[in-house]
């Protein structure tokens, strides 16, 4: 027998300010801001009846994360329908996790901290990107080549267990578009994106969700980022 109970809320704000240009109207300057702050309450409470001994346990976790994202791009139109764009891109997260598990065998008793699945965890994410872009024709054809600089730092504290998360990468990524217009209907186009994906918080946290010991989960602190290669 199991029972829930999740509470989730998230708010944010943002501004942005575009910046266009008499001589061009294609020329733009955007700066954009953005934070995003949640906050996430889960109590799990659970009851097996074994043949040898009953089982209470109840989970506790409490999370907060916020996010704050700076930005900054520019396109410059160029002669014979070129383009550059080029910008950089800034992504600080900060959360933590305070997790504690309860564990009982019979129902009269109280229930006493289990040392192994409690602990706190502290994380920071900083990612520093700039990327930048052209664009032009040959013939009937439309290209544009792109390449991002990503580079990712990331530091975790399990306060209890004494264990630490570093990380320091940095990924190049490219991407690719090819467009052909046979007609003001038909458009064949193609395109190449190297993408990067890293862990989300629930997916680094050490803490065991045992309410069912036949279906426990937990994080893997030393998780790396994903690479995705997509082609359409």
């Amino acid at each position: 027998y199991q029972d829930m109970f999740f509470s989730f809320a998230n708010s944010g704000a943002g501004a942005d300010f575009i910046k266009k240009y008499r001589s061009n109207p294609d020329k733009e300057l955007d700066f954009r801001f953005n934070g995003q702050f949640s906050k996430s309450d889960q109590n799990n409470n659970s009851f097996q009846d074994n043949p040898s001994q009953d089982r209470f346990v109840s989970n506790q976790s409490l999370s907060l994360n916020h996010e704050y994202t700076v930005q900054i791009d520019f396109a410059q139109p160029l002669k014979a329908k070129q383009k550059i764009e080029m910008g950089a891109k800034t992504i600080l997260r900060k959360a933590s996790s305070d997790f504690e598990s309860l564990v009982k065998y019979n129902s009269n008793d109280e229930y006493a901290p289990n040392p192994f699945n409690s602990d706190q965890f502290n994380y920071h994410q900083e990612v520093y990107s700039t990327y930048g872009s052209y664009s032009f024709p040959i013939k009937k054809y439309s290209f544009r080549a792109g390449l991002r600089a990503e580079h990712t730092e990331v530091n975790g504290n399990f306060i209890t267990s004494k264990t630490e998360v570093k990380q320091s990468y940095t990924n190049l990524i490219p991407n690719l578009l090819v467009t052909k217009r046979f007609s003001p209907v038909y458009t064949l186009t193609l395109s190449y994106n190297m993408r990067l994906q890293r862990p989300y918080i629930t997916n680094l946290n050490p803490f065991i969700n045992n309410n069912d010991s036949l279906n426990i989960s937990y994080g893997n602190p030393s998780l790396g980022p994903q690479v995705l290669h997509a082609v359409s």
